[in-house]
């Protein structure tokens, strides 16, 4: 069985990555938040609503991560 340490990081590890598809995702849809930024009405609806979508999800994931970082640590699983 795992340790809650090891399951920690397991999710840690889950959530950074997580955090990097999703700015991928939200880099690759940055050309139609340009385009709905500066209301040339070219842009497509749907690509900016998952860049939104994309872009707060990395920075959640960020923060999940930093959360568990910091549990981890005080936890005693991570030497700082």
């Amino acid at each position: 069985m795992t340790s809650l340490i090891e399951r920690l990081r397991k999710r840690l590890a889950e959530d950074e990555a997580c955090a990097v598809n999703s700015e991928a995702v939200a880099e690759s849809l940055s050309e139609q938040m340009r385009r709905f930024d500066d209301r040339t009405g070219d842009h497509n609806t749907y690509a900016v609503r998952m860049h939104l979508d994309h872009r707060n999800g990395a920075r959640r994931d960020r923060q999940y991560a930093a959360d568990l970082r910091k549990a981890i640590e005080l936890l005693g699983g991570i030497d700082t």
